[in-house]
């Protein structure tokens, strides 16, 4: 009988000390989730923030480095191709 009532006790410890592992888990997960939500919040304010001139002045700066980007991989390209022309 002392056996059953040990493995009983047992049991309900280990059940116990799961719930707490289970409560402990989503407390931090829940604080994880609101330094992310913390994270978010700020980069849209920053976002807000920035002056539609400054956007429009990075659209021109990407459009112009994408044309540079396409010429030099042109270049690239036609490089390339030729010396596997001559070869």
């Amino acid at each position: 009988m002392r056996v059953v009532l040990a493995a009983v006790a047992l049991a309900l410890l280990l059940a116990v000390a799961v719930y707490i592992g289970e409560v402990i888990e989503r407390h931090h997960q829940a604080a994880e989730w609101r330094a992310v939500r913390a994270d978010i919040d700020a980069l849209h304010a920053a976002l807000i923030a920035i002056p539609d001139e400054a956007v429009e002045y990075r659209q021109q700066v990407a459009a112009d480095h994408l044309a540079r980007r396409r010429a030099a991989v042109e270049r690239l390209d036609t490089y390339y191709l030729d010396m596997r022309g001559a070869a």
